[in-house]
């Protein structure tokens, strides 16, 4: 086990919300996060560099130690400021007791070398004494906490396609993480999701927002997420299936759920469209997808005459259209759950 560092400082809970979810007293891993500042030889201590060239499942840029250099130069100067924030994941579920929201101070331990450096990478590794003669400062840090992999890419590729030029292959390949088993449903389902988006016919046809930007209602990240490590539908299915029938079982849902949900399918007013909605449908689906591979009748599933009886739903409701969160999940997908709970014991 690597060592510990103590982060014991004050700090801001910030919290970037959609509308929906305001109101929600839940930590969300993917909206809210922390600013606080660190000194720079304790964030490179817990800090975690994985360029493309380190290892295929990175997704900074290839380091470049000229870049290094000029920075420490800076560092080393009369003058060196950095007011820009150095954005990390702390891998670790957030813990209401990590931060004293009454004081405004953050306090816990993490593992050296675990804390996933999104952006300031170099701006970063300047410090390391070679390049800094060992000068210290305080930097200002924006900490997310508990990210999948698939939401680090999404918030690196926001932030560069937006603010500085990125090598175009890089941003196209950011989730093709095609060398590494550790990472191979991630591969599997970013080849699934993007065959889902640019397939015509296909009920997510141009809906899918890949790697974060453009028009779509559902975010490449948040549909990887709930097929690998939210619900698990791509381990349920494992080796049973290939992937073009995984896709077909998928496309044959979802399919059923825009015909029996026709005027609120690609609206993006209503819930199903929303993350809550979109995670309480794949919830449903890996239950169904469970009592028909027990049954050894995945060939046979007939997905409209459970989503006809999921539709008898209100989900256009003050009380559904209040959901948020989690909790707002689950209590959409029971309510799914508890319409067609009659077809799943037939």
């Amino acid at each position: 086990m690597k060592p510990k560092i103590r982060i014991d400082t004050p700090a801001i809970e910030i919290r970037q919300r959609p509308p929906e979810f305001l109101n929600n007293q839940e930590f969300l891993n993917e909206y809210d996060f922390f600013v606080f500042t660190l000194r720079s030889d304790k964030l490179l201590k817990i800090a975690k560099f994985l360029s493309r060239k380190e290892s295929p499942v990175g997704i900074q840029r290839m380091h470049k130690e000229d870049r290094d250099k000029e920075i420490g130069q800076f560092i080393t100067s009369e003058h060196p400021f950095f007011p820009n924030t150095i954005i990390i994941n702390i891998p670790l579920t957030f813990k209401s007791e990590y931060y004293d929201e009454e004081n405004k101070h953050l306090n816990l331990d993490i593992e050296e070398e675990s804390a996933y450096v999104i952006d300031g990478q170099h701006r970063l590794k300047a410090f390391a004494s070679r390049y800094s003669k060992s000068i210290k400062l305080q930097l200002v840090v924006g900490a997310y906490f508990g990210l999948e992999l698939p939401t680090i890419a999404e918030i690196f590729t926001r932030i560069n396609y937006y603010q500085k030029p990125v090598s175009k292959s890089l941003v196209y390949d950011l989730l093709d993480f095609n060398i590494d088993p550790e990472f191979a449903r991630y591969k599997e389902a970013h080849e699934i999701v993007s065959t889902l988006n640019s397939t015509i016919g296909s009920p997510f046809y141009g809906l899918i927002k890949m790697l974060g930007v453009g028009s779509g209602l559902i975010s490449q990240a948040a549909f990887v997420e709930a097929l690998t490590t939210k619900y698990k539908v791509l381990d349920l299915l494992g080796n049973q299936c290939s992937k073009n029938d995984k896709i077909q079982l998928i496309q044959s849902y979802f399919s059923a759920v825009k015909k029996s949900f026709s005027s609120k399918w690609g609206n993006d007013r209503s819930i199903l469209n929303r993350s809550v909605g979109f995670n309480a449908l794949v919830k449903v689906f890996r239950v169904i997808l469970q009592v028909h591979l027990e049954a050894r009748e995945l060939n046979k599933v007939d997905f409209e005459k459970y989503t006809d009886e999921m539709k008898t739903v209100n989900v256009d409701s003050d009380e559904i259209r209040s959901y948020g969160g989690f909790k707002g999940v689950n209590a959409l997908a029971d309510k799914f759950l508890f319409k067609i709970e009659r077809e799943l014991k037939r």
